[in-house]
């Protein structure tokens, strides 16, 4: 049996990873945000949003995950990546859906300035996402994914937000 491969630039450290990964056989890694870096970042969030549009804003990555109220979708990319441009539309859905619970913040790695914020969580190979609550994260996400799938990977997350609101 062959395993096909799509025609990209992608090291076997990273196939071997994603399969020993979705077999199994290797838990995430998830760094934890103490020690980490500073960096430039962009923000989606649709909270502000009177039409539920998602607004845009650059700032600080350190300030960006400080909204204890929320999912927050930290999304490592690139501009010469893919896969990074089909799964930005993607996030932008799970944003609208989710207006009051979920942002994204997006990190490009591919800037010399956000090379030790990757490097401080081990990112390999792009896009890879990571998501935090309360500044802890919780799960890793690698590659591409629609927006349900996205959406049902991070409905734990969601219930805790939710029930710590209703507290």
């Amino acid at each position: 049996m062959a395993f096909l491969v799509p025609r990209t630039r992608v090291s076997a450290f990273v196939v071997a990873n994603v399969l020993l990964l979705a077999i199994g056989c290797v838990q995430q890694d998830l760094r934890p945000l103490a020690g980490a870096p500073d960096a430039d970042a962009e923000l989606l969030t649709a909270a502000e949003s009177a039409d539920g549009s998602v607004q845009r804003y650059s700032g600080n990555f350190l300030e960006m995950l400080a909204d204890p109220d929320r999912v927050i979708i930290v999304d490592f990319w690139g501009p010469h990546c893919p896969p990074c441009r089909q799964l930005a539309p993607e996030l932008e859905k799970v944003v609208q859906d989710n207006p009051d619970s979920v942002s994204v913040v997006k990190v490009n790695v591919e800037s010399a300035a956000n090379a030790p914020l990757a490097m401080h969580f081990g990112i390999h190979a792009i896009p890879e996402m990571r998501v935090f609550v309360n500044g802890e994260p919780t799960e890793v996400l690698y590659g591409y994914m629609s927006a349900s799938r996205i959406a049902s990977r991070i409905e734990p997350s969601l219930r805790s937000v939710n029930v710590a609101a209703a507290e």
